[in-house]
Order: structure tokens, then sequence, then C-alpha cells
């Protein structure tokens, strides 16, 4: 079991309701998307709340947090659900994440990833997808933890299609 709330000096990490930080997650949320947004080209933020908000309400998602002296440094999100792939499995997979500059930017990624997945594996989580974009990459944390590189996934600007 996991407590409520876990620390590393001067960093605090909860599991919180994606409803409860919708404020302060927003002001980070633009944050993350001028740094790290993919294909700023050709799209806008444009995070539709709504749907995340319903899979909150429904226990589909699971935010974990890092605040320092109460103020939210990171977030990281997962998505969760019935394996489709699997009859008796539960998924989880991540949707984003993001932690603010700062020196232990890495440590506080990596302590959110700890504390989420004991989280998850408490809640009877059989696998666990974590995504992350290249230029935003947590390989040497995720791959220090335990996970292992098993997919690529490709994105397409529908209007270079050559096909």
């Amino acid at each position: 079991m996991i407590p409520k709330a876990a620390r590393q000096p001067g960093i605090t990490y909860q599991i919180e309701r994606f409803s409860e930080g919708l404020l302060e997650g927003r002001a980070l949320a633009d944050k993350h998307w001028q740094e790290f947004g993919n294909r700023q080209d050709i799209r806008e933020f444009d995070l539709d709340y709504t749907k995340y908000l319903a899979l909150d309400a429904a226990g589909r998602l699971l935010t974990c947090t890092a605040r320092r002296d109460g103020d939210i440094v990171g977030y990281l999100v997962f998505l969760v659900m019935q394996d489709t792939h699997a009859s008796g499995g539960k998924l989880a997979e991540s949707a984003f994440y993001y932690t603010v500059p700062h020196p232990m930017r890495g440590l506080i990624l990596r302590g959110m990833i700890r504390y989420a997945v004991r989280h998850l594996l408490d809640n009877r989580v059989n696998y666990i997808r974590f995504r992350h974009r290249l230029k935003q990459t947590a390989r040497p944390i995720l791959e220090n933890l335990g996970f292992v590189l098993d997919e690529l996934s490709y994105s397409l600007n529908v209007d270079k299609f050559k096909g």
C-alpha cells in the first residue's frame, strides 16, 4: 500500500482528481504545449477538458501530481481501461505528462512515475504502457524502472499524405 502522499525533499507526490487540479493544471498545460507541443505548425493547443472530466468522473483517469510547497510542478495522467487484447486484463496508458523546468526535473518525473505505477498496481492494473514524444523523452527513466521499448508510433499530417 502506498501512502496518500509520498515525499522527496521539498516535493510531494499524490493522486488527485483531474477536476481538483484543473485550474492549476491549465496554466501548466499551456507551458507544456509551448515547450513540447507536437505539430504546432498544423494545430493549436486545444485539450478537450470536458472529455477528460468525464473520464475522471467515470474512474477511468489517474492523475498523479508533484507539488512543491503546495504548488503544482508536474503532472502525469493515465487512461485506465479494460485491456482489449486480454479479457481479464486491466490496462493503463499514459496520456500526457509534464514537469516544470528545474534542475531536478528528471527526478520529479521519476517520482511521479514510481508513485503512479505503485497506485496502478495496488488497483490491479496488470499492463502499463508509457508513451512520450521524441523531444520529451523519458526513456532513460523508464528503462531504469523496468519498462522496455516494445512499440513505435508514427503520426501523419493528413495534408501531407502521399498515397
